[in-house]
């Protein structure tokens, strides 16, 4: 059980550091190429949630593989795949706050 935990811990803090760099990476992609404007939008609360959305739909796919090949409990994957969902979704609330409040 220690395991999961400290698994939870890890997932959890990489999701959010993951969702924050991809954030800059996609404000840094929309003000440098005129193209993207045309497909994403420049609101900042709308690529922090695509943002969110590419760290969830990335790792999630890769948890179930990685349970199957070392054998292990499906308990493991529920706690993965909560642990990539909630990284994302508090470090878009706290960006989100951290806006509103400055």
């Amino acid at each position: 059980m220690l395991h999961i935990i400290e698994r939870f811990a890890i997932h959890f803090a990489s999701s959010t550091f993951l969702t924050v760099c991809i954030y800059y990476a996609l404000r840094y992609w929309l003000n440098h190429n005129s193209k993207v404007s045309g497909w994403l939008s420049s609101r900042k609360f709308h690529l922090l949630v695509t943002s969110a959305l590419i760290v969830f739909a990335l790792f999630t796919l890769r948890e179930p593989w990685d349970v199957y090949a070392a054998n292990n409990t499906i308990v493991k994957s529920y706690f993965d795949i909560l642990s990539w969902f909630l990284g994302p979704a508090v470090s878009v609330w706290g960006l989100h706050r951290l806006e509103k409040i400055q």
